[in-house]
């Protein structure tokens, strides 16, 4: 997820200095509030947002008084980062949150009260009027810089949660076949709209390196999502193929870093999402090798000599290591996740971590990210416990978050395949 500092909303609180027109409109519209003990401005503003949501979920005008104060109420445009950052942190990490719902509100409540129709179906985005939106944006940075600094701040911390936004709407379309395909058109349009900026609008050095950071992080969090096609490839195309998608991932990671990932100091997490894409990215390369290619064609290890060397000048948590085979490799990769994923699990080897999920089946957004990972290119798990995971998701009740059910459909759907291209009937056996 992108940064944003929340101590840049926070700041422009002043509780001396309360804005009473919030207040007043509660009264207009005969908006209630769920009222602390004690009186908290707060919830004032709270029950505002929750009004405005409401009205473009019954797709109802919002009044020009409320307009008014979305684009002009500095508590307020205040408040509502907070309150939009609070939504954004339950996105993923809550079972109970209905994702596209999440979404489409947080993108509503940065429209400054019109109506963009962004979202026409589940599947279906309108990115044309994104685009609108963001040149709505930067226009309004445009003008604010020149006239009042305090609104351009908090307006360029809304520009960029609503990027962040865009940014969560490809995380969670990464876990679906078709919409995948939606990731590089949505990176397409903040790549646009932050070179727009970058270019109409005089920024500072702080600002000019948040909008890098994020260019950055376009590459090497999705360099490794689009689909890469086999037909009428030999391998050594193939191969150099992801040589340049792993290229384009480095690529990103080094803009980020060069702008010390927008002055946040968890770099080992930065490295871990990179480490990550790139293991995953180099997984199915030799995935698609395996299952499309004879070995003789592909089993030369100096075949992936440009990728060895890229591999090693940028990974740096293990030592230099020298490769005599494929599948020394391939060993090495799996072996990544047991360093990304250190703080949920103790294993020093990656099948351990199945291990461990099958003693302890929990289902998280951490601990489905690491069984989603392992199972696809990891060929040496035995077959009981494949079985076993697949017995225990399926016994579990929908969820709300659709990111959570789309994990947990899609770790089945690769289990019930490796038992259908193995030709092993244990499944049907089991399960008719």
């Amino acid at each position: 997820m992108f940064i944003f500092e929340e101590n840049d909303a926070s700041n422009y609180l002043d509780v001396e200095n309360e804005d009473l027109a919030v207040t007043n409109l509660l009264q207009e519209f005969d908006i209630q509030t769920e009222t602390s003990f004690l009186y908290n401005l707060n919830d004032d503003y709270k029950a505002l947002i929750n009004y405005i949501s409401e009205l473009y979920v019954d797709e109802k005008e919002i009044p020009e008084k409320i307009v008014h104060e979305l684009n002009n109420n500095l508590n307020f445009k205040a408040y509502l980062l907070i309150e939009i950052k609070e939504k954004m942190n339950n996105i993923i990490s809550n079972n109970t949150t209905i994702i596209f719902k999440e979404i489409v509100t947080i993108v509503n409540l940065l429209s400054f009260g019109n109506k963009f129709d962004i979202f026409e179906s589940y599947n279906l985005y309108n990115l044309e009027n994104l685009g609108l939106l963001f040149r709505e944006f930067e226009k309004k940075l445009q003008e604010l810089k020149q006239k009042n600094e305090r609104d351009f701040l908090l307006t360029f911390n809304q520009y960029v949660v609503l990027i962040e936004v865009v940014n969560e709407l490809c995380v969670i379309n990464s876990t679906d076949v078709l919409r995948k395909k939606t990731i590089n058109p949505l990176i397409n349009i903040i790549s646009e709209t932050i070179n727009i900026v970058k270019y109409n609008v005089q920024l500072d050095e702080e600002h000019i390196n948040t909008l890098n950071n994020i260019l950055g992080k376009l590459l090497f969090y999705y360099s490794h999502i689009p689909y890469i096609n086999t037909i009428n490839k030999d391998s050594q195309y193939l191969i150099d193929e992801f040589k340049f998608n792993f290229e384009k991932l480095c690529d990103g990671y080094h803009l980020s870093k060069n702008t010390n990932f927008g002055g946040d100091t968890n770099h080992e997490e930065y490295y871990k999402i990179f480490l990550n894409s790139a293991t995953t990215l180099l997984l199915t390369l030799l995935y698609k090798l395996e299952i499309t290619y004879s070995l003789e064609e592909y089993n030369d290890i100096d075949k992936f000599k440009n990728i060895l060397e890229l591999y090693e000048s940028e990974i740096n948590h293990v030592k230099k290591q020298n490769f005599d085979s494929i599948d020394d490799f391939k060993k090495s990769l799996l072996q990544n996740y047991n360093y990304i994923y250190a703080k949920e699990s103790t294993s020093t080897c990656y099948l351990d971590i199945i291990d461990e999920f099958i003693e302890n089946p929990t289902f998280n957004s951490s601990n489905m990210n690491i069984i989603h990972s392992l199972i696809p290119f990891c060929s040496d798990i035995e077959e009981e416990k494949l079985l076993k995971i697949l017995k225990f998701l399926i016994t579990l009740e929908k969820f709300k978050n659709d990111y959570h059910e789309f994990y947990k459909l899609n770790i089945c759907d690769v289990i019930i395949n490796k038992f259908i291209y193995s030709k092993n009937y244990i499944l049907e056996k089991d399960f008719v």
